[in-house]
């Protein structure tokens, strides 16, 4: 179909889909009807930092996953008046107010590892620049977690909670 890439996302068979296309835009609304139906209490919202790498022919790739982001909550609100939005990583849209009215929390992954090379950690500047952006998005009452792709490690655990964030240590492989 004329959304989806040749773009692969580090998955096998995952692909970076043109997410402005209305075609692509049904399937997302059908997708909100089907987890709503189901019973579900929130919706999770992974790679919405896709914009960063496929640009939308006019060059609004970000108020396009903006006005998405704001589309999906407003219709599964409008099915769930509370069903949660969690939006994982794409910190940088968290200045844009209609976006942060949009969702309820953000997860974030590899704040402290794994952006220079898995394991290894991150610079000074490159966590000092996620975790401004989303204290300014927790200073709203919202919620942050934080997904390490490391062993458990009570010091990291304790540096994330610091800023006020909630850690979580998990696998990369997602098993």
């Amino acid at each position: 179909p004329d959304w989806l890439t040749d773009k692969t996302q580090g998955w096998q068979d995952n692909f970076v889909v043109k997410f402005w296309h209305p075609e692509w835009k049904a399937i997302v609304r059908e997708r909100i009807r089907q987890v709503v139906a189901a019973g579900f209490d929130g919706i999770y919202l992974d790679r919405v930092d896709t914009w960063e790498s496929i640009k939308h022919p006019s060059g609004s790739s970000r108020a396009e996953m903006i006005q998405l982001v704001k589309e999906v909550s407003s219709q599964a609100r409008g099915l769930k008046g509370d069903i949660a939005i969690i939006a994982q990583n794409g910190e940088e849209l968290l200045t844009d107010g209609g976006y942060v009215a949009a969702i309820d929390a953000v997860a974030k992954e590899s704040l402290m590892y794994g952006v220079p090379t898995i394991g290894q950690r991150n610079s000074a500047s490159e966590v000092s620049h996620s975790a401004n952006l989303l204290r300014g998005f927790k200073s709203k009452g919202k919620a942050v977690f934080v997904v390490e792709y490391i062993s458990s490690n009570d010091s990291v655990a304790s540096e994330i909670r610091k800023f006020g964030f909630v850690p979580h240590f998990g696998s990369r492989a997602l098993n």
